[in-house]
């Protein structure tokens, strides 16, 4: 087991390291914070096997008088860690922002001199990380994270003001940089250009970024699915529904009630089709009509019924006898009339995957009685 010792811990990497290092066994986690008593503190220093150095707090203010006290504590950190013989490595995320005059950078900067300085004196191995900009979820909005900025700014419906939409960003998905230190503290870092690197860099504008999290609002509007097929997008959308606030997590779907029942899209997607719920009622027959190009597939999640296919040509029919009690999926052709019938004494539910969403002016939906 390797003791990993991480400061920062309750930064924004600091919540995500942590919570990942503990779900496994192979590592014991020594948290460290600017408020860990002393006493602690160099106990953990004289245990550690790697050490992750990270910034302590998101939301304290960035002024002199903070970089002041981050130095002072790295300084202090690193006296008392001359006291362990097992040399553990040091990994460091830096920035990779190059602008002088930024608080940020000049904290930065100071905490790598130190660090490669303590590497000569002391001999410890430093692993430094200069990263751009790392989003995903417990990041603090108003803080130095646009991606958390901006999609706290769009849930709330505040207004986005951009004096220059076409400004390039390049990210990182904090998982990626979690994955990252992990393979460091297993001794195989990623090393591009003889630089310690994070896979999956993303670049995107400014102006494009907004964009995207804007249409993540309006999907529930129509029941639509992201577009998810690319690691960005993925990343992205997770982290824009860990800003959501504990009111916005349920939501409504549009339905159509009427005697027989009640009909719900939950998803649909013009890549993947649609998903709807159907609610029958006991003694309540729905269907009877047919496709051109579309299918579909049910399964009924709760009540018992009955599913009849008929071939629009042969007229050779099918029945297919269903129940919540054991899930299976009946597929329904192209060119077959089909309808589903509750047999039973309860609400019949069943969980509806279309190949294409509905369209109003296509339907590709004809009456047919079986």
């Amino acid at each position: 087991m390797k003791n990993i010792l991480v400061t920062g811990v309750n930064g924004f990497i600091g919540k995500n390291l942590i919570t990942d290092l503990e779900q496994y066994s192979d590592y014991k986690v020594l948290p460290v914070s600017q408020a860990t008593p002393i006493i602690l503190r160099q106990q953990y220093l004289m245990e550690a096997d790697f050490i992750v150095y990270l910034a302590d707090d998101e939301q304290t203010p960035l002024d002199k008088a903070f970089i002041k006290k981050n130095t002072q504590f790295l300084q202090e950190f690193l006296e008392n860690l001359k006291r362990n013989t097992k040399l553990p490595p040091i990994l460091f995320i830096s920035s990779a922002f190059e602008e002088k005059d930024s608080l940020l950078v000049q904290s930065k900067r100071a905490a790598e001199q130190a660090l490669n300085q303590f590497s000569e004196e002391n001999g410890n191995v430093i692993l430094i990380y200069r990263l751009y900009q790392i989003f995903g979820k417990w990041a603090q909005p108003g803080s130095e994270n646009i991606v958390a900025t901006f999609c706290d700014a769009v849930i709330h419906d505040a207004e986005i003001t951009l004096h220059d939409s076409e400004v390039p960003l390049q990210l990182n998905y904090i998982e990626d940089v979690i994955q990252e230190i992990k393979r460091a503290v297993e001794g195989n870092p990623t090393v591009t250009e003889n630089a310690l690197t994070v896979p999956n860099t993303f670049q995107i504008t400014l102006g494009n970024l907004v964009k995207r999290i804007e249409t993540f609002k309006n999907l529930r509007k129509n029941a639509e699915l992201p577009n998810l097929g690319e690691p960005f997008a993925k990343a992205l959308y997770s982290t824009y529904i860990s800003y959501l606030p504990a009111e916005q997590l349920r939501y409504e779907l549009l339905s159509k009630d009427n005697f027989t029942g009640t009909t719900a899209d939950f998803l649909k997607s013009t890549e993947k089709g649609q998903i709807s719920i159907s609610v029958a009622k006991p003694g309540v027959l729905k269907g009877n009509h047919w496709h051109h190009s579309k299918v579909e597939k049910y399964l009924v999640v709760s009540g018992t019924g009955v599913i009849r296919l008929k071939n629009i040509f042969s007229h050779h029919t099918m029945e297919y006898f269903v129940s919540g009690e054991q899930f299976e999926a009946v597929d329904i052709p192209a060119g077959y009339a089909h309808q589903i019938e509750n047999l039973g004494a309860t609400d019949l539910v069943t969980l509806i995957w279309s190949s294409g969403a509905y369209n109003l002016e296509q339907p590709d939906s004809f009456y047919m009685e079986l």
